[in-house]
């Protein structure tokens, strides 16, 4: 099954340039491409072919958060499903009453979180919360919603976050995570070395320090790193978590 793009991704405009059309109707036109000819696929009947985008049909999904996630991180999604409700019939009891979203190419998981029998109440801002699947460490991740329709469009001043000059925009923000770290404790002379779990440690340079204190990286994997703990000028007089920076 192929689903149409969302209308200003297939014409190729901003998508605030649509704001004041309530319907779009166009022509499809297919093409088998063959390895030394394209052949164009007709219609017999012109109006089989012809595609029509209801602005009360195209759900809009509003923001996420937090827009900055890690794997397995737990986000929500906020989102108007317009009149898309009305078109969802017998939805299968292991199926969702939308397809699916993504964080860039990695499924959102909303197991546990979302039913099939869910209902959204249309022209009004609903939310679903799942889990963040495997991701790749990036500063600006696109986030899409897909429904049996096509894919919902984006509201332009919402979905995107901003420095405060606006000069760097994202709709979602992938970092790397600390889940574990295997010791708690460690002596002023240092030398221990310590194992890290968690996610996106895979490639760039990692810069750990504990207490302010470097600690010196010996290996390095998606998940983990380990590294040996420097000599400290004294003890700690609070508790601190491991800290890191990736280049």
């Amino acid at each position: 099954m192929y689903r149409i793009p969302a209308p200003h991704t297939l014409i190729g405009v901003p998508q605030e340039n649509l704001g004041e059309f309530t319907t779009l109707t166009m022509t499809l036109s297919v093409q088998a491409v063959k390895p030394d000819f394209i052949d164009w696929l007709n219609c017999k009947s012109e109006w089989k072919c012809r595609l029509t985008y209801h602005r009360h049909l195209t759900p809009v999904l509003k923001y996420i958060s937090p827009p900055v996630v890690y794997q397995e991180a737990e986000i929500e999604l906020v989102f108007d499903p317009k009149s898309i409700m009305n078109k969802i019939k017998d939805v299968a009891s292991d199926d969702l009453p939308f397809v699916q979203a993504k964080i860039g190419l990695a499924n959102i998981n909303f197991e546990g979180y979302v039913r099939s029998d869910q209902g959204f109440r249309g022209w009004y801002n609903n939310n679903v919360r799942g889990i963040v699947g495997d991701q790749k460490i990036t500063n600006n991740a696109p986030v899409n919603m897909l429904w049996e329709t096509g894919y919902a469009i984006h509201d332009p001043v919402t979905m995107n976050t901003c420095d405060y000059a606006g000069t760097t925009c994202y709709e979602a923000k992938t970092v790397p995570a600390i889940y574990s770290i295997d010791q708690k404790e460690g002596y002023v002379t240092g030398g221990q070395v310590i194992t890290v779990n968690g996610f996106g440690f895979g490639k760039g340079t990692i810069k750990p320090t504990i207490d302010g204190v470097p600690c010196t990286v010996l290996t390095q994997s998606a998940d983990q790193f380990t590294c040996r703990a420097g000599a400290a000028s004294e003890p700690t007089k609070m508790t601190k978590t491991i800290t890191k920076v990736v280049e």
